[in-house]
């Protein structure tokens, strides 16, 4: 029977701890919370939830658009699914949301680094930005204090494949370093996985790891901001920012998902298949693994046009 009392703000509260002991990822948690909270931000006075109509929340995606298609689109995701709990429990009679189309997201172009690019990025973490003085006319740079961690975090992104939020979530217990292995307890949709990083991430971690002892343990964040004593772990748009900073100093547009998308490349390219690929990246469907395939697929078609001995010898 729907509660003509519980108002907006008092639905979203159930929605979440609903979705929070469902297993749901805190990130995914976080964008249920934000999505909720601004359209009730934009209806103010915290209305009754069967109050709301299709056309408040129409007229509320409508004025959303100084905002990326992508976040539109995950906010209209995230209102559908609070009135399909609302529905299901009986909180709300009708599915205000489900009227309304849903655009189809624009997938950006997978665009990977090559190993040029990649190089210029570690380099670009060991000196700051260039500058001139009077001692120095013609420009110098600084060394970074941060060199082995930044180095450590690009070299991690590209052999693991792992997404930025679990890079975040990360801690020092997650990694084996006997093994090569790293355990992430947060993925997407709150699946746990087993990945693994290789010999030239291992001594990268190493060097990192031991440059911050004696203060590291076991429950402190694997990559950390401010001093060693008392580590903050990294959150994603704190990441983001360090890219950014590292891709301006290197001449190179850097964010982490080219990191992401070069490890899936390359695993493939080497040999890697579609359902371990998936497994690794955390995908629960092969769509996007398959996209990978494509790409390699095109640079094998491309390769023998070049290679091929029956038009080279013109046979």
């Amino acid at each position: 029977m729907v509660q003509p009392n519980l108002t907006l703000s008092m639905a979203v509260d159930g929605f979440l701890l609903a979705r929070r002991a469902e297993g749901l990822s805190p990130n995914t948690l976080d964008q249920y919370a934000w999505a909720c909270r601004k359209l009730a931000a934009h209806l103010a006075g915290d209305p009754p939830l069967a109050a709301v109509t299709t056309d408040d929340v129409r007229a509320f995606l409508a004025s959303l658009n100084g905002l990326a298609p992508k976040s539109r689109h995950s906010i209209q995701v995230a209102l559908s699914a609070l009135w399909t709990w609302a529905t299901a429990e009986g909180y709300a009679e009708a599915h205000v949301v489900k009227p309304i189309h849903l655009p189809k997201t624009f997938r950006p172009d997978v665009e990977p680094f090559t190993q040029v690019e990649l190089r210029r990025l570690l380099q670009a973490c060991d000196k700051s930005a260039a500058y001139s003085s009077r001692r120095h006319p013609a420009g110098t740079a600084n060394s970074r204090p941060t060199a082995t961690r930044d180095r450590a975090i690009l070299i991690f992104l590209v052999d693991t494949g792992i997404r930025a939020s679990e890079l975040c979530a990360l801690r020092v217990a997650d990694v084996s370093m006997e093994n090569r292995a790293v355990t992430i307890r947060s993925g997407k949709g709150g699946k746990p996985r087993v990945i693994h990083f290789a010999q030239r991430c291992h001594q990268a971690l190493w060097r990192y790891q031991t440059g911050r002892q004696p203060h590291m343990a076991p429950g402190q964040p694997l990559f950390h901001v401010g001093p060693a004593d008392l580590p903050e772990a990294f959150d994603r748009q704190v990441l983001g920012r360090l890219l950014a900073r590292i891709g301006e100093r290197a001449g190179v547009h850097c964010n982490p998902h080219r990191f992401r998308h070069t490890f899936a490349l390359e695993f493939l390219r080497n040999g890697g298949n579609l359902f371990a690929l998936q497994d690794l990246l955390g995908h629960s469907s092969l769509e996007m693994v398959r996209r990978y395939a494509r790409i390699v697929q095109a640079d094998h078609a491309a390769a023998h046009k070049i290679a091929s001995p029956a038009d080279n010898w013109r046979l």
